[in-house]
């Protein structure tokens, strides 16, 4: 049934997640299909897995389902020299701001990432002030939405088993 409503490859799967729009739609299918991440996530205990990861276990059969860290620790071993070039490389408020955003994705997922609150969680003001002065020290709000944008497509690509 999930392949009937998602497509036909894990990696579109992941390009559809990237984007809030489309993953919002995608559950709302899902919902309406009445097939429950939930369910699974409780089935296959994978409490640490990213939905769009299970979501592919489910679909398309994998043997081996990458959690949250897996995804962090992947992306800082293969796309650390693509975020320094992104981010440049003097620009240390950025990188530890990305630093920090992964580790908070790690624990929760990507649609708190997507939430202005979510930047006045403890270990973003520690390190960044209050939400106004993080988008000051970032260079403002469409700068940061662009680079989500482009953290969030090297941070979901198809893992090998």
């Amino acid at each position: 049934m999930i392949r009937k409503i998602s497509p036909v490859d894990v990696q579109t799967l992941l390009d559809l997640w990237i984007d809030k729009s489309t993953r919002k739609d995608l559950r709302m299918e899902l919902k309406d299909n009445d097939i429950h991440v939930a369910a699974f996530r409780k089935y296959f205990d994978l409490d640490a897995a990213d939905d769009v990861d299970i979501l592919s276990k489910v679909g398309f059969d994998l043997e081996r389902v990458p959690m949250r860290t897996d995804r962090v620790v992947r992306f800082w071993d293969a796309e650390l020299p693509w975020l320094v070039q992104l981010v440049g490389d003097q620009n240390k408020v950025k990188k530890d701001f990305w630093e920090t955003c992964l580790d908070h994705y790690s624990l929760y997922g990507i649609d708190d990432l997507e939430q202005g609150q979510t930047y006045s969680a403890p270990q973003f003001v520690e390190r960044f002030g209050n939400f106004s002065q993080l988008l000051g020290q970032y260079g403002g709000g469409p700068k940061l939405r662009t680079d989500l944008e482009e953290v969030k497509r090297h941070l979901y690509v198809q893992m090998a088993a």
